[in-house]
């Protein structure tokens, strides 16, 4: 069982009890996943190039010439999106 696995099942389990505390009747099975692909959608949206230029430029970062400082962010922002997709291969975590 992974971890996914384990947090789909209670997030259906929470969405089945706030139903029934509301009185509801049915519950839609498809809810806990598309919760899921929302929140990787939003970490995704989250980390953008421009901000991690903006976060170096208020630190007052210096990288020697503007094509090396360039290189570097397109390097950090490939390091965060293999992380993300890592994430989601790591067969502890997901399926």
């Amino acid at each position: 069982e992974t971890l996914e696995q384990t947090l789909k099942v209670h997030d259906t389990q929470m969405e089945l009890l706030r139903l029934t505390m509301e009185g509801e009747k049915y519950a839609d099975p498809i809810i806990p996943p598309l919760r899921q692909i929302k929140d990787r959608w939003n970490t995704l949206k989250e980390f953008s190039l421009y901000n991690l230029y903006q976060e170096c430029d208020r630190q007052k970062f210096t990288y020697g010439s503007d094509d090396e400082f360039l290189a570097w962010l397109v390097m950090k922002s490939d390091e965060k999106i293999d992380q993300i997709i890592k994430a989601d291969q790591d067969p502890v975590i997901t399926r």
